[in-house]
């Protein structure tokens, strides 16, 4: 955080780094800008709103989104699974412990 000028509301104030672009769609970018903390998060809750709004106009890519994740987060666990299942020695369903063949 810098002191600087806030392009939206003109103070001098405490600023932080907005990306005018989204890191998270379109990767690092050195276009960025200060804004002033309050201008700042009313610019990402406007941001919000807008991005609600196209979701439910077009409620199919949060749909579509969503099964996406569902999917991947399920075949994540069926490859856990498989992979605890091939580390068990002989192929075993069950944990055997060690200890239990040796005689006392």
């Amino acid at each position: 955080m810098r002191m600087k000028t806030c392009p939206i509301c003109g103070q001098y104030k405490l600023c932080n780094r907005h990306h005018r672009f989204p890191v998270a769609v379109w990767g690092q970018s050195k276009d960025i800008i200060w804004l002033c903390l309050e201008c700042h998060q009313a610019l990402h809750d406007e941001i919000r709103q807008k991005e609600n709004l196209i979701l439910r106009q077009y409620p199919e890519i949060y749909i579509g989104t969503l099964g996406s994740l569902i999917r991947r987060k399920n075949d994540t666990r069926r490859t856990r699974k498989r992979n605890a299942k091939n580390d068990r020695p002989n192929g075993s369903k069950h944990y055997q412990n060690p200890r239990s063949n040796q005689e006392d």
